[in-house]
């Protein structure tokens, strides 16, 4: 059990336009999952940019045996002095930010840190166990379902619908909820440490595997507990249905398709 390392065994970055904002990082005994999120006219600051700035403060922490709090909370700081340090930066806008999910293998433990919505499902003899906030999940439904409303009238449908400016005010304002109270955590600028509150921790002896995603997968969940494909068909099946939906009928959405990224590791 002492010896246990995390072995990825197949992962998939796709992107859902033209570069994916997903990032996948590992580590023999830690691994993550990023879903980045571009800022609406914050500043030249991409969320590819902030998560190698994070990951740049990270890693080397990480490596170095430093705790998952520990080495989280140098990234958080180091994004904001280098966001602070961006002339360009506006101070109302929305800055880059990125949905994370970490995952730390020792002899007697897993833990498991979640900001935003990213997933990880870890899996025993017999046991899946689903690791997953809800917070972004809600906000979004809120501004998709009051969308759907709006469609109702038959006068637009919901793909006009979405680009009203009462909804496209209402996605800004639950957008501008990260990182408050009341709102949903994710590494931004403004991004608050995490503690041992934002901790999962579960019996390293327990489980022997996991899949991390981002919500480029929420629709496919299922078809990933049930391991029975591997990620590339799992995507090839996603996008599928994403095409035959184009209009976002089926599957009310803000867009057609996102980025999607997934790793399966096991603990050998």
């Amino acid at each position: 059990m002492d010896n246990r390392r995390i072995q990825i065994v197949d992962q998939i970055n796709d992107a859902g336009a033209v570069t994916t904002e997903d990032r996948i990082w590992a580590a023999a005994n830690c691994i993550a999952i990023f879903d980045g999120s571009t800022g609406l006219g914050a500043s030249n600051r991409n969320a590819n940019w902030l998560i190698d700035v994070f990951i740049d403060e990270f890693e080397p922490l990480v490596l170095a045996g430093a705790s998952l709090v520990d080495a989280i909370n140098a990234g958080i700081r180091h994004i904001a002095i280098e966001y602070q340090a961006d002339s360009s930066a506006t101070p109302t806008a929305i800055p880059p930010s990125a949905a994370a999910l970490f995952l730390q293998l020792d002899a007697d433990e897993i833990a498991v840190i979640t900001l935003g919505d990213c997933r990880c499902e870890l899996f025993g003899d017999g046991d899946v166990r689903e690791i997953y906030l809800d917070e972004v999940e809600k906000l979004d439904n809120a501004v998709i379902d009051t969308a759907l409303k709006l469609s109702e009238s038959g006068e637009m449908s919901f793909r006009e619908a979405l680009q009203q400016d009462s909804i496209q005010t209402m996605l800004r304002q639950h957008r501008f909820l990260m990182n408050t109270e009341g709102g949903y955590k994710v590494l931004a600028p403004n991004a608050k440490p995490v503690g041992p509150e934002d901790i999962q921790v579960f019996p390293a002896a327990d489980y022997n595997r996991a899949v991390l995603m981002t919500d480029g997968f929420d629709w496919v969940v299922d078809e990933v507990v049930q391991e029975r494909k591997t990620s590339a068909e799992i995507l090839a099946q996603l996008r599928a249905a994403e095409d035959a939906d184009s209009e976002l009928v089926k599957y009310p959405r803000f867009k057609k398709s996102d980025d999607a990224a997934m790793v399966k590791v096991l603990f050998a």
